[in-house]
């Protein structure tokens, strides 16, 4: 949503994506309202996330396809199995292989360092980041940030949460 620290608040965000066909306009569903900017120099970072607001009611659905609602959240452990849809592989499965290690990302030749976090079996691919990672009680793992051919990144989601100021929301 923050495109790399590209991005201004205020800024659209389409659905489906611009690389996916979306326009201006037709296809804007929210406006960015916050992000926590990557530091590619000094103290590693803890997160990669940003968050939009709808422009009204009923352009956004709390169920993930193929999944459904989230039920809560989940602090990750090793050998977790895990679960998420996203943009590009869709419904995927993987499990958890470290809860705290520290790596480099590449964003289009800068490097961020990236502590504590999730480290997964491989379960995406470019496309994917934004997307939420759970567990097989549907509780909320992490944000899928990164990954490679071998592994796949995530960001713990209470990390998540306490940078954005915001909680997980129940139905009732």
């Amino acid at each position: 949503l923050a495109d790399s620290n590209r991005a201004t608040l205020g800024d659209p965000i389409l659905q489906p994506g611009a690389y996916d066909g979306g326009t201006l306009g037709r296809d804007t569903i929210a406006r960015l309202v916050r992000f926590e900017k990557i530091r590619f120099r000094g103290e590693p970072n803890l997160v990669d996330c940003a968050l939009a607001k709808p422009l009204r009611a009923g352009l956004v659905s709390p169920e993930i396809s193929e999944i459904g609602v989230p039920q809560g959240t989940a602090a990750a452990r090793r050998d977790m199995p895990l679960q998420k849809s996203g943009r590009t592989t869709g419904y995927t499965l993987g499990k958890v292989k470290d809860v705290d290690a520290t790596i480099k990302v590449d964003y289009d030749g800068k490097i961020g360092v990236f502590s504590n976090q999730i480290l997964t079996t491989a379960m995406s691919q470019g496309g994917d980041s934004g997307s939420l990672v759970l567990n097989g009680k549907k509780h909320a793992v992490g944000l899928l940030f990164a990954g490679s051919d071998a592994v796949t990144l995530l960001n713990p989601i209470k990390m998540v949460f306490d940078a954005l100021g915001v909680t997980l929301w129940h139905h009732r």
